[in-house]
């Protein structure tokens, strides 16, 4: 099997633009809408949301929202104790049918915030949120060709876990193998699967999203492409902690990671013989979600 060309500068330049039309420029940003995305969080959305409260970003407004894709525990309690704005997804864009996974509570989210740069956390990771936050805003608002920003962070050992390992094992048994051979071209992002990312308003109402945990592979190999790497963005996020989560979690993450990268690279390439090879790598076919803009304009 034919492997991909190995970087960004290789590929013809004007099949990208014909799958992956560039965008312009985003205008200034004003206002950035911090959101943390939910889903039966009750043991950490409280500590997440104390430490967003003192949150500014010089030169801007910000507004802090919680996206709960259903809780059934105490976190939406938690968070109307503390007075945080609610967006509840079963009530956003319900043609759409149930919150689909996190993809599809982020595509939700983005169509009901007003910020002109938006920044997405995950709700249970343990660190200095706000100073994420505002490291995270930071390219979007100082360039104006900058759409798209990955946070990278030093993950906190756990006693017995390989250090290597702890909190990243999809991505480095999944993401990074299936990157290093498929396409390469996305090879200089260190966290190519980090959740915590900010975006123009432009790029989260152009793109479309994977539902589940497709979402970052899906919306890091669009981004890269509609953008080029001058358009994205990576940085330093600090020492964070993430919950472990059992085998089984993480099997339906690396399957729904890797069919999302084959899928993505496949439909890109257009080879048949490549496609061929490589269907049986697809083991979850995931629904996506329209640009935004063509459900709400």
């Amino acid at each position: 099997m034919d492997l991909p060309v190995a970087t960004f500068g290789d590929l013809d330049a004007q099949r990208v633009a014909a799958a992956y039309p560039p965008m312009a420029d985003h205008g200034p940003i004003r206002l950035v809408s911090v959101c943390l995305l939910t889903l039966n969080e009750e043991e950490h959305i409280g500590r997440s949301l104390d430490r967003l409260a003192s949150l500014t970003i010089p030169g801007v407004d910000v507004d802090l929202h919680v996206a709960d894709g259903g809780s059934t525990d105490a976190t939406r309690q938690l968070v109307a104790d503390r007075g945080v704005d609610l967006i509840t997804l079963e009530d956003v864009l319900p043609s759409f049918g149930p919150v689909n996974g996190k993809g599809d509570s982020l595509w939700r989210a983005a169509s009901v915030l007003a910020g002109d740069a938006m920044v997405f956390l995950d709700a249970d990771i343990d660190g200095d949120l706000a100073a994420a936050a505002q490291t995270l805003a930071a390219p979007v608002i100082a360039n104006a060709n900058c759409h798209f920003v990955k946070g990278y962070f030093v993950r906190q050992r756990i006693p017995g876990v390989d250090p290597e390992m702890a909190g990243g094992r999809v991505t480095e048994q999944v993401a990074r193998p299936l990157i290093a051979a498929m396409a390469p071209w996305l090879a200089f992002v260190h966290e190519p699967l980090s959740g915590q990312v900010a975006m123009s308003r432009a790029f989260a109402h152009q793109t479309a999203v994977v539902t589940g945990y497709g979402l970052e592979i899906g919306m890091l190999f669009d981004a890269v492409l509609t953008l080029g790497p001058d358009g994205v963005a990576e940085v330093d996020i600090g020492t964070i902690r993430n919950p472990s989560k059992p085998g089984d979690h993480l099997s339906r993450m690396g399957d729904e990671v890797g069919s999302t990268l084959v899928r993505r690279v496949t439909a890109f390439h257009h080879d048949p013989t490549f496609t061929t090879a490589a269907e049986h790598l697809v083991v979850t076919e995931l629904p996506e979600r329209p640009p935004l803009r063509t459900v709400l304009d």
